[in-house]
């Protein structure tokens, strides 16, 4: 993959906050890229509608036999297959050519906290595909719930929903988290809470590093890029294109609650370094939210 020039930094936006925008993927958000022929269009726009078809028709019935399998509650999650099948299906439906990297630091048996920036809704199968194998529990925003079938089964299966918007029910969500973990069950939290948008690092959430302070769980960063391409946070056409998935080196929490921006500052380095080696340098050092 070509690296991209390197953007300059925002100012700070209102209360601190700063993002770097990196260059736009070309055709995000629906739009034509420089020089794109007609006849090119018209195939990207049937390939659009084909995935959303695609996906439309697969998710319902991977929802039904998703929940009625984890209703079981069997040790081995046979539920795990239709993640699988459902995420890795989407995937290849949209194009994308997967590169993993590092996939060895996903040791057997382990439990950790997973941390990956989010830049597009293709994020979310991509991910089930990978994490698989693994018996897994996402942290998602209760806005999910919503959505149909998707929203559906994550409500009604073991993963957890988070209310960002109720501090209180926010701490009781990090702390069934935290009760889940152990013997290989690890966790999977968006630490930038939403999806940026083109080669943006938000500011990361402290929700899922209070999860590790109070587990002593490893995090594990996993820096994703190439997603911003294939469907872009506010655009809905599907390109096919390569994605790369970086397994970084496992953060160790250490100290109580006053070593929380330290801990937040070296997951954000060790992303912004697999990110900057895949694009080429995009990323402010420090950033909280």
């Amino acid at each position: 993959m070509t690296p991209a020039a390197s953007p300059a930094p925002t100012a700070p936006a209102k209360g601190g906050r700063s993002a770097v925008q990196g260059t736009a993927p070309a055709g995000q958000g629906g739009r034509p890229a420089p020089g794109e022929r007609p006849f090119h269009r018209a195939l990207i726009l049937l390939h659009s509608v084909l995935v959303m078809v695609w996906a439309a028709l697969i998710t319902p019935p991977c929802v039904l036999v998703y929940v009625a399998l984890g209703a079981l509650n069997l040790r081995a999650r046979p539920e795990r297959a239709i993640e699988w099948l459902w995420g890795g299906s989407i995937a290849a439906a949209a194009g994308v050519r997967l590169k993993v990297t590092g996939r060895e630091r996903l040791a057997r048996g382990a439990s950790f906290v997973i941390m990956p920036n989010h830049r597009s809704w293709i994020d979310v199968p991509l991910l089930f595909r990978i994490l698989a194998h693994r018996d897994t529990r996402w942290v998602g925003k209760k806005e999910i719930v919503s959505w149909p079938f998707f929203g559906w089964a994550f409500a009604l299966s073991r993963h957890v929903v988070i209310d960002r918007g109720n501090r209180d029910a926010a701490v009781r969500a990090i702390r069934k988290a935290a009760g889940m973990t152990g013997d290989g069950v690890s966790v999977m939290i968006f630490p930038e809470g939403t999806r940026s948008t083109g080669r943006t690092l938000l500011p990361l959430k402290k929700g899922g590093f209070h999860l590790a302070l109070e587990t002593g769980l490893p995090i594990l960063p996993v820096a994703v890029s190439g997603t911003e391409r294939v469907l872009p946070k506010h655009g809905w056409t599907v390109r096919p294109g390569a994605v790369n998935v970086v397994f970084c080196e496992p953060v160790a929490p250490r100290g109580g609650a006053e070593a929380l921006l330290e801990l937040v500052a070296e997951v954000r380095q060790r992303l912004g370094a697999a990110l900057e080696r895949v694009e080429g340098p995009s990323f402010p050092a420090e950033e909280v939210a």
